[in-house]
């Protein structure tokens, strides 16, 4: 009995304990609404920077392996996101959070959903578009002829539809549109092709046809 007694009471203090830390750092384990640790940016009256995260280290803490951390400001005790980020250094994190969404991997700036600052290796990459240029062959479509193509290319010195050098250098390139434009581009070399391959049949008939005319004149 006295050592059923001594063990809840043992639990009880441990329960205690578990809620009885800092109001900024509540620890809850069984509650429905939070799991694991909670840290309160809590500065009363403060104006300016914080940062708060949990850093995995060495075994003396002269070495960060990892953390994760949130930086942000505080007006008057009132605290607001920056980013948040992973990694070992503040000043070159791994990876970046920012509070509409975006993710940064080795950018603190990330500017689209996922932004890469370094390569991408990838076994295979999905692209969804709305767009395909299946419309070069409909009977409608305005196809530009050769020589109108070749006065584009010596005025702008790029192909009509594709971006130039400098557009690239400044703005980059859209993977899916730019798939789509290079596609219309084959599609509609692919016509020209056929269409020279019918002028080309039909002065091959037409010689072959004067070369038998000739032989019979040579017969007479």
């Amino acid at each position: 009995m006295l050592k059923k007694i001594t063990a809840a009471l043992f639990l009880i203090g441990i329960s205690s304990q578990l809620f009885a830390q800092d109001v900024n750092i509540p620890i809850s384990l069984n509650s429905p609404e939070v799991y694991g640790v909670k840290i309160k940016n809590n500065f009363p009256n403060y104006t300016g920077k914080f940062g708060r995260g949990f850093t995995l280290s060495n075994q003396d803490g002269t070495a960060d392996f990892i953390g994760l951390w949130a930086f942000g400001d505080v007006v008057n005790g009132v605290s607001t996101l920056g980013y948040g980020f992973i990694g070992n250094n503040v000043a070159n994190p791994m990876m970046t959070f920012l509070p509409g969404g975006n993710i940064g991997i080795g950018t603190i700036n990330p500017s689209a959903k996922l932004a890469v600052e370094g390569n991408i290796k990838a076994r295979e990459i999905r692209v969804e578009s709305t767009v395909w240029p299946d419309y070069v062959f409909e009977k409608s479509y305005q196809l530009l002829t050769l020589e109108e193509t070749d006065k584009y290319i010596k005025e702008n010195g790029h192909l009509p539809g594709i971006p130039s050098a400098v557009e690239v250098k400044k703005n980059g390139i859209e993977l899916g549109d730019m798939n789509a434009k290079l596609l219309q581009k084959i599609e509609e070399l692919t016509i020209h092709l056929i269409a020279k391959d019918k002028q080309l049949n039909e002065m091959k008939a037409m010689n072959e046809a004067y070369e038998r005319r000739l032989q019979a004149l040579e017969k007479k």
